[in-house]
């Protein structure tokens, strides 16, 4: 057993969060959560580890990031003169398409130079205090099984996925249908022969722009016979809006167009969602979908402002996503600043009211893991949950409210001490 002793700051719910001067998590060995109490008492504990928080610093859950790009990172504030279209075709794509092995390599040389890149990705991310992400690989079999590896051997819970595109794309970065539809089902069986606890396979086509009707439909049949989370893109700019209605005229909304391919389920989160209509929101509600809220990527490529209270008050799951490379950022802290910005942009503009500090970090913890369909292992303590913890040292402050706060408006990587993951420190 590990025993867990100090402050904590615990999400409940939107708008209920736990405020714990004297607080003890105990662990067990499998990194599950025993029993979380509110005091410190350690006079009934006969065996086990006892960690206590510094001066200073308090227990909180670890970050979710909803949405991300990991072979994106080293394009990091590159492009964002482009709105997104134009910038997947002159930025994005030709990064993505190095993943695939080059002539010029051997097999173990590619598995080497993609193994350091996401070694150095995701131990970037995990610095940044996120313990639980969403990510979209490259549409390379090999490379995304790599990164599957590096998952695992870090620590950190994830779901990963092979990005499928079969239409619309450039020559040098396009699968053909029935090669997309094999390895998306022989990447989920080996992801899950990795014997992981903490790494899933989660069906991710780019978005309707890139994927003919056959592939989603072969994609949506997979994700419910193997019972698969499920991720893509939807209604981030209104030029995308457009394409897809011409390019499938038979459905009446991009929303239809997954719905009617059966790709939105409970385990389904959805990148951006923009510029969604009532009856859209309807649709993913119904379904019991996520969106993965991006404001830094939606401000940077121009795309729009999300109006997060509007689907908060419609009853859906809304976590926060960095989205790199189109997010110029990796870390949840800046993500948090920018949601409670684009709320306060609609508030400007005569609409709902600004996130409040509490709110941005549940949509930081819970949320997210709402979104993903990961509540029941993560986002707040609570028996039975893992432990998925940071360490928080924020600025100076007087209670735990202020710190609170202080690590929303203020929090950096320097403001983590330490990362748990299943119980484990990995960082």
């Amino acid at each position: 057993m590990k025993h867990f002793i100090g402050p904590f700051i615990n999400p409940i719910s939107l708008d209920k969060v736990e405020l714990i001067q004297k607080g003890r998590c105990t662990v067990d060995q499998h990194g599950t959560i025993h029993s979380f109490v509110e005091h410190d008492s350690v006079d009934d504990i006969t065996d086990g580890t006892i960690i206590y928080a510094s001066e200073g610093e308090f227990f909180m859950p670890g970050f979710v990031d909803t949405h991300t790009h990991a072979p994106q990172f080293s394009n990091i504030g590159k492009g964002m003169e482009y709105t997104l279209l134009d910038w997947l075709h002159n930025v994005t794509f030709p990064k993505e398409a190095s993943f695939g092995k080059s002539h010029a390599e051997t097999h173990e040389e590619h598995y080497q130079r993609v193994y350091d890149h996401y070694k150095e990705v995701v131990l970037e991310i995990i610095e940044h205090g996120t313990t639980t992400c969403c990510y979209f690989g490259s549409i390379h079999f090999e490379a995304n099984i790599i990164l599957a590896q590096v998952l695992k051997d870090l620590g950190q819970r994830a779901l990963v996925g092979k990005t499928c595109m079969d239409a619309n794309s450039p020559d040098y970065y396009i699968e053909a249908t029935e090669e997309s539809i094999e390895n998306t089902r022989k990447f989920v069986h080996q992801v899950r022969e990795l014997g992981s606890g903490l790494v899933e396979p989660i069906i991710t086509p780019r978005f309707a722009i890139s994927c003919s009707s056959k592939l989603m439909s072969e994609l949506g049949s997979i994700a419910k016979e193997l019972d698969v989370h499920i991720q893509s893109h939807l209604s981030e700019t209104k030029p995308e809006i457009e394409f897809v209605k011409e390019l499938f005229p038979a459905h009446d909304t991009y929303t239809a167009v997954y719905d009617n391919h059966e790709l939105l389920t409970p385990k389904t989160v959805m990148a951006h969602c923009i510029w969604l209509e009532d009856e859209e929101i309807e649709i993913l509600k119904s379904r019991n979908c996520g969106i993965s809220h991006c404001p830094n990527s939606n401000f940077n490529l121009r795309s729009g402002v999300f109006n997060v209270r509007r689907y908060l008050e419609a009853g859906m799951k809304v976590g926060l996503g960095t989205d790199v490379s189109g997010g110029s950022s990796v870390s949840i802290f800046d993500a948090m600043r920018q949601a409670i910005i684009a709320s306060k942009v609609n508030h400007f503009q005569g609409g709902h009211s600004p996130l409040s500090a509490r709110e941005a970090l549940f949509l930081a913890t819970l949320g997210g893991s709402q979104v993903l369909a990961l509540d029941h292992k993560t986002g707040s303590f609570s028996p039975g949950k893992a432990f998925d913890a940071l360490v928080i040292k924020p600025k100076k402050y007087d209670n735990l409210a202020e710190a609170l706060e202080n690590t929303v408006f203020c929090g950096d990587k320097s403001f983590i001490q330490q990362a748990y993951c299943n119980g484990i420190k990995i960082y």
